[in-house]
């Protein structure tokens, strides 16, 4: 079950990618339509892969640090 910090840390982190990534599909590739639905999507999934790759790098920092 997801506790209300990890999903509270999961909505900023995914909130600041999603921030990147549009302003990086505005000025890079230079597509308006379809941007800011694209960079949500990719922000939800980055943020779900960092969020569910955290603990294990943790762990593994702490048993080797």
């Amino acid at each position: 079950m997801t506790s209300l910090e990890d999903l509270t840390v999961w909505i900023v982190l995914a909130f600041g990618l999603w921030i990147a990534i549009t302003l990086a599909l505005h000025y890079l590739v230079r597509r308006r339509v379809g941007a800011g639905f694209a960079a949500a999507v990719l922000s939800w999934l980055i943020a779900g892969a960092a969020l569910s790759m955290m603990a294990p790098l943790l762990h593994w920092l702490h048993s080797h640090l």
